[in-house]
């Protein structure tokens, strides 16, 4: 719910603000997932901090609390470098590769495929396709005006 929330704001046009986009997932986690409101809180309080020990604090295994945190908290570090982004979240540990992912993606809705280098984009296989899909998908979930 919470990377679902973050993709929509950027989709919908949002600023990457930290205070918004930390506050809009606490809102949609206080229900159900406590849990998940203490991580966004941590994820808030590393960002204060140096990236070492703001990404220690957050945490970074599969348990999908840290992954999911640590996804925001990369984003939310470089939300307009993805090359900063990629390689940092990339190389955190843990469940470095669905972290980096989860970043990227929200790197993407907030800042188009324009803004990631073709450097990353050209070695993907099947890149045209997966760009396509990519286009389907957001055509099926935007309503049409």
């Amino acid at each position: 719910m919470v990377l679902a929330a973050a993709l929509k704001m950027g989709l919908e046009g949002s600023e990457p603000a930290p205070d918004v986009l930390i506050n809009s997932a606490i809102e949609r986690s206080q229900s159900y997932a406590p849990e998940m409101v203490k991580k966004l809180k941590t994820v808030r309080d590393a960002l204060r901090m140096d990236p070492g020990p703001g990404s220690d604090l957050v945490g970074n295994s599969g348990f999908c609390l840290d992954a999911v945190s640590s996804a925001l908290y990369w984003f939310l570090r470089h939300p307009k470098r993805f090359d900063d982004l990629i390689t940092e979240a990339a190389n955190v540990g843990g469940d470095s590769d669905a972290i980096a992912g989860m970043a990227g993606a929200i790197f993407g809705a907030f800042n188009g495929l324009s803004a990631i280098s073709e450097r990353w984009i050209r070695p993907l296989e099947n890149n045209e396709k997966i760009k396509q899909l990519g286009c389907d998908l957001y055509r099926l979930a935007t309503p049409q005006r």
